[in-house]
């Protein structure tokens, strides 16, 4: 910078000295720095391909888990209803007291209550995967 400063030099040094940093190194030279960038490039491009594929595995399981909890769910809805009618008909029968049939609605209400949040969660992992993949996917 102190030959900046002196009045008495020449144009071209004040211009090599500020445009050092710049300067071009030979075509080899940039050859090499821009297939090092691409070489990083495309190691990155390979991470993210690996992140996306292992997150699209991973909703795919979460869906199959989901659809198993989904069916058994509904399984077992159809045996909380059966037992509300059997508690209803026993107690229509004087079998039973009013409290057992209470019990067997709350049940019912607690098996509705699981499946539809159980649906509700398989919808939004259906969504997510909709959104990563980046288009709509039929549902089968």
């Amino acid at each position: 910078f102190d030959d900046a400063r002196d009045l008495q030099t020449r144009e071209y040094q004040v211009g090599l000295i500020f445009s050092y940093p710049l300067y071009n190194r030979g075509v080899r030279e940039g050859y090499r720095q821009r297939k090092g960038e691409f070489k990083k490039l495309k190691l990155r491009y390979r991470e993210l391909e690996t992140e996306i594929t292992n997150a699209v595995t991973m909703l795919v399981r979460q869906l199959n888990l989901l659809g198993n909890r989904i069916s058994i769910l509904s399984e077992q809805l159809e045996i909380l209803n059966k037992r509300l009618n059997l508690a209803l008909q026993a107690f229509d029968e004087g079998f039973i007291s009013v409290d057992r049939v209470y019990d067997a609605r709350d049940d019912l209400t607690q098996g509705k209550r699981g499946h539809l949040f159980a649906m509700l969660e398989y919808h939004q992992q259906w969504a997510a995967l909709q959104a990563l993949i980046g288009k709509e996917i039929p549902a089968s």
